[in-house]
């Protein structure tokens, strides 16, 4: 490894340790008032840095999980006190997950630190498991409905929101 790539990933450390403390400070504010959407916006930015710098930095694994967590932001935005809950309990386990991955990375072990658990938790949130496809998926599922016909609690709550705030505007 070059000596400017092996800096690269110092800084990508050491900014990494900063954007995780103000995703930990902005989920606590957020838990303490749902309503404010500042927190949200902040949590939203620091995945999406995370997700780009982990990528320019080689670590792919990091990154797909930032882009992952990305998707739980709606969750956050929809306003469901159910779904807020998971999606705050899914964010804490990934920010806690990501300072581990860090901390084994900065020791060049990164490969230690399995993202499945988080991976899992996230699907679940968007109502999926291991075995079934993903809502949207070509196939039928147990109702014998196209599954891009049904919708999950979360999907349905992303929906209501996108038709109050349409209806709103109009």
């Amino acid at each position: 490894m070059s000596d400017t790539f092996a800096e690269y990933r110092l800084s990508f450390f050491d900014e990494t340790d900063e954007h995780l403390s103000l995703m930990d400070d902005s989920l606590i504010a957020f838990e303490k008032n749902p309503s404010d959407p500042v927190p949200v916006d902040r949590i939203f930015r620091v995945l999406h840095t995370l997700k780009s710098s982990a990528a320019a930095v080689g670590y792919d694994a990091l990154s797909d999980l930032a882009h992952r967590a990305e998707d739980l932001i709606d969750g956050l935005r929809s306003g469901k006190p159910a779904v807020r809950a998971a999606v705050l309990e899914t964010l804490f386990s990934a920010v806690d997950l990501i300072r581990a991955y860090v901390e084994a990375a900065r020791r060049g072990q990164e490969s230690a630190v399995s993202f499945d658990a988080v991976r899992a938790a996230i699907d679940r949130v968007h109502g999926r498991d291991g075995g079934r496809k993903p809502v949207g998926s070509r196939g039928k599922n147990p109702s014998g409905m196209p599954d891009s016909a049904t919708a999950t609690e979360y999907e349905r709550a992303l929906l209501r929101e996108t038709l109050r705030l349409s209806l709103i505007h109009i």
